[in-house]
This record gives C-alpha cells, sequence and structure tokens, in this order.
C-alpha cells in the first residue's frame, strides 16, 4: 500500500529527527590525537602493522573508528558476536594467523582478559602489550636488545611514571609505563624503548615496549607533534621472586643506552610487596 505525501513527510520528519539527537553528534566529532582514545590507538595500529596485515578489535562495538583512522584492516568483534568467545581466545582460527598484525582490547569486564591476551600472546609467539587509553595492545616484538651494540648507563630525558600490578584471575603481571627522549626540544624520540629487570646480579632481562603517545610530555616541551615519547609494557610476574630493579634501555643510532632512572620493585610469589 503506498504512503500518502502527509504519511511521506512525517516519516522523513521522524528519521531526521532520530537521526539528529542520536547520530549527528558523532559524525560531526572530530578526532584528533589530543582528546580521542580511538585517534591514539590507530596512531600506534598503523605504525605497527604492515599495510597488508589485519587487527582483532575488541570492546569497541562494532565501530570501525580503529580501522578507518588507522588506515588498516580489522575484524571488530561486537559483544553480540555468535562466536565471541572463540575469536577471543583464538584470533587466529578467524583471520589466518600470517596476516594478523595486532589485537586490541578496549574492556576487560568480559572475554578476552588481559590474562588471555597474555597466554595467547606467549603461546608459541613473542607478541608485546602495552597500555594507552585504557587500551590493551598486543603485536610481535621486533628485534631482539641484543642485535644492538651495548653502551654504558646514559643521562636520559624521561621517567618511569607508573609501576604497578595488574591481576587477571590467577595470574600477576607488572606494568610500566612513562617516558623518554633523544631530544624533546627537537623532536627526537628512540628508534626501540626496552623496559628491563634486573635481580642480584643475574642476567639483565629486556622486554620491548610499546611506544605511545604523551601529551603532558609534548605540553612540556611545547612541541604538539612528538608522537611515540612514551612507553608501556605489561609484565608476567608469577614466576618472580625477590628484588628486581626495573630499568629503561633505549635505542639510538643502532646503540642500545641504558637510562640512568630506575625503580626497585620487590616480588613475592607473583606479587609485589609495598
Amino acid at each position: 500500500m503506498a504512503l500518502t505525501s502527509c504519511e511521506t513527510i512525517m516519516m522523513v520528519i521522524s528519521n531526521y529527527s532520530y537521526f539528529f539527537r542520536n547520530y549527528l553528534s558523532v559524525i560531526k566529532t572530530e578526532f584528533n590525537i589530543a582528546n580521542s582514545r580511538d585517534y591514539a590507538v590507530s596512531e600506534i595500529l598503523k605504525k605497527e602493522i604492515p599495510e597488508k596485515k589485519y587487527f582483532v578489535a575488541f570492546g569497541n562495538d562494532w565501530s570501525s573508528s580503529f580501522s578507518y583512522l588507522s588506515e588498516r584492516k580489522s575484524f571488530t568483534v561486537p559483544q553480540w558476536f555468535k562466536k565471541y568467545k572463540e575469536i577471543s581466545l583464538h584470533p587466529e582460527d578467524f583471520i589466518d594467523e600470517d596476516n594478523l598484525g595486532a589485537i586490541v582490547i578496549c574492556s576487560t569486564i568480559n572475554s578476552p582478559t588481559i590474562s588471555d591476551l597474555a597466554f595467547w600472546s606467549s603461546n608459541n609467539r613473542n607478541w608485546k602489550i602495552g597500555v594507552t587509553h585504557g587500551c590493551y595492545i598486543a603485536v610481535p616484538e621486533a628485534k631482539s636488545a641484543h642485535n644492538f651494540f651495548q653502551t654504558s648507563i646514559t643521562p636520559c630525558q624521561g621517567n618511569i611514571d607508573f609501576l604497578g600490578e595488574i591481576q587477571s584471575g590467577d595470574q600477576h603481571f607488572l606494568s610500566v609505563a612513562g617516558w623518554t627522549t633523544i631530544s624533546g626540544e627537537n623532536e627526537i624520540v628512540p628508534e626501540k624503548v626496552y623496559v628491563t629487570l634486573k635481580k642480584n646480579n643475574s642476567s639483565t632481562i629486556y622486554y620491548e615496549a610499546l611506544q605511545v603517545y604523551r601529551p603532558d610530555v609534548n605540553a612540556y616541551f611545547n612541541r604538539p607533534n612528538i608522537m611515540d615519547s612514551g612507553f608501556s609494557r605489561i609484565i608476567n610476574i608469577n614466576s618472580f621472586d625477590g628484588e628486581y630493579i626495573v630499568g629503561i634501555a633505549r635505542v639510538k643510532d643502532n646503540n642500545l643506552e641504558s637510562c640512568h632512572f630506575q625503580n626497585n620493585v620487590m616480588i613475592s610469589s607473583g606479587r609485589i610487596i609495598n
């Protein structure tokens, strides 16, 4: 049955009203890295993932914002997806692992948890996990610190800003975050950053960090366009016990510099002791 002209006009008005109330503000949103979680996450994905590879994202509903802004293909999994649980535990079953470049989790209320992500990343894989804007990001580690020429302790611009514990199920993780620049005034950042752990006279353990955006550092140097001045790394510490020195090493001109700033942390049976 055909609509009358009056009914057609009423339907158009109704649709416009619904669009105005629910979608116009979203469409008009201006994404920029200074205020947007999506932009900050996407910049990391764009940097870390080769153009022909994909990422899997959880906790962003079915929004295409990460994919659009990062210019990378994705499988953004909404909570209602029929096989949500299966893909959260085995993303490689849904995207060919050779083409899988990252996993993003922006909510750990449901699966996957940080524990799930850590297990997957270390199960015959060598992936690093970091966090920015409340989103955990896992990507393959690029290059072992032992491949660089190691130098002595160096005065570095930067600091370890956060050193804390994350618990997920029966797993415990050390979260390390901070920033370092070669020259903030000249917008020069390290090629790579590593979090280091050392116990007594044992060998130093190197963990490649995720380099992230730090708008507060940019404001400090009055350089709004600095990317990657921050770092973040999540480390499973269930098997750790004793007092550890937490430090930072960074790569400059293919040389690995150990920064002068460091913190001590006491771990007992995988738990941080204050």
